[in-house]
């Protein structure tokens, strides 16, 4: 299997232009969709009971703590874009850092910025939208054990 190279000549090319590289037919996006489809919801279901399983010995959902629903709702995702993965390699002939730009390298800092435009607009119209519609329904609350799981600490174990 060869997937697309980037020629010296294409390397100024611009992210629209990326697009077109690789193989865009209409029969391959139907196919990638079904494989992304499938490996996030049967198989990304099936990695979230292994982590239910796991995590209380039984595939209920519902007897996990605040934790574990987390792992349980974030199992699907790896696998997710591990489909993604499949479907840009295999079926599209394209190297998946020609998703994110044209050029040799991503462009860290650019990415960073892209994430602050949007997440941080998003977050203050969510917050704001929820607490002033339906402040009834929200509340202030620290609890700083459960805060403290989800804060990584840059420990290799």
């Amino acid at each position: 299997m060869k997937i697309n190279t980037i020629k010296p000549e294409v390397q100024d090319a611009t992210y629209v232009e990326a697009a077109r590289w690789g193989k865009h037919r209409g029969w391959r996006y139907v196919l990638g969709l079904v494989i992304i489809l499938f490996a996030w919801l049967v198989v990304g279901t099936g990695a979230s009971v292994l982590v239910a399983f796991a995590l209380s010995g039984q595939p209920d959902y519902s007897v996990l703590g605040p934790f574990g629903k987390f792992l349980y709702f974030m199992a699907g995702f790896p696998v997710f874009l591990a489909g993604a993965l499949i479907a840009v390699t295999l079926i599209h002939r394209r190297y998946p850092r020609t998703r994110v730009t044209a050029r040799e390298r991503i462009d860290w800092r650019r990415v960073g910025q892209g994430f602050v435009a949007w997440s941080v607009p998003t977050c203050l119209i969510g917050v704001l939208g929820q607490y002033l519609f339906y402040p009834d329904t929200f509340s202030f609350n620290f609890d700083l054990a459960t805060f403290a799981l989800f804060v990584p600490t840059g420990e290799a174990k």
